[in-house]
């Protein structure tokens, strides 16, 4: 054996002997959570058959049907088990208090401050997540009493938790990141117009450019599909899809 592997195996051999003594106790540990700031479009009828449809940003919440904060809305999300990864963590809670399944979803800066929750030293790994209009169906589970979409203005305030901060700071990633601004695809169906991703774009405050300096900022972004639509008291209008480069 060269000198270099007995070095290594013996660097092995003191790092195993070193882990199987090592006391986990040693020092104080958080409970770790994964809240989930989930987005969506909420469509509304508008009664006027040249629009006869208008778009609200909307964010996924849950009334808790537990202490602390019983009976108040929060963002959906809870602990960490064993064997997950936060974003498995994320993917599950959300699935079983809201029966929602995530497809786009983005970490965002975990949340520290100490006191930030009643029962201890808790940590929350929040995740942003796009939910496209057509696949936003929710029902109420597990210790979530009830789901609900609040359009943004509408909020219930204050919201549980620290979670009024986690909304602001990932409303916040989602207008100034690249990489979460190319998350806004998600929110619209495979096909799309460039006055619908305009309307996504200035829903979720990423971009409030007239039609012109749209056109010409986010089309390269774009590819057509060949294809149009045809608008209510407008002439059909082309269809586009994101380019693969574009996509988050």
């Amino acid at each position: 054996m060269k000198k270099h592997d007995k070095g290594a195996a013996a660097t092995n051999a003191e790092e195993a002997k070193f882990l199987s003594s090592y006391d986990m106790t040693k020092y104080p540990r958080p409970s770790v959570a994964a809240d989930i700031v989930a987005l969506t479009l909420l469509g509304e009828p508008t009664g006027d058959w040249r629009a006869p449809e208008r778009h609200r940003a909307a964010v996924l919440l849950v009334r808790r049907g537990r202490h602390p904060f019983k009976g108040s809305w929060a963002l959906p999300g809870g602990f960490l088990q064993p064997g997950e990864s936060l974003e498995q963590c994320a993917r599950r809670e959300l699935l079983e208090e809201t029966a929602l399944r995530a497809s786009a979803l983005l970490p965002l800066a975990p949340v520290s401050t100490p006191g930030r929750d009643p029962r201890g030293w808790i940590l929350s790994a929040p995740h942003l997540c796009i939910v496209s209009s057509g696949a936003n169906a929710i029902r109420g589970g597990d210790d979530a009493a009830e789901a609900a979409w609040f359009p943004l203005d509408e909020l219930p305030s204050p919201l549980a938790f620290d979670h009024d901060s986690i909304l602001k700071s990932a409303l916040g990633r989602l207008r100034t990141d690249p990489a979460a601004r190319n998350l806004a695809f998600a929110f619209l169906p495979r096909s799309f117009t460039l006055a619908e991703l305009r309307d996504v774009f200035r829903l979720f405050g990423i971009s409030d450019d007239a039609p012109a300096n749209f056109r010409r900022k986010f089309l390269p972004l774009l590819e057509p599909t060949g294809a149009t639509r045809a608008g209510a008291g407008h002439r059909p209008a082309a269809l586009y899809r994101a380019r693969p480069s574009a996509k988050a």
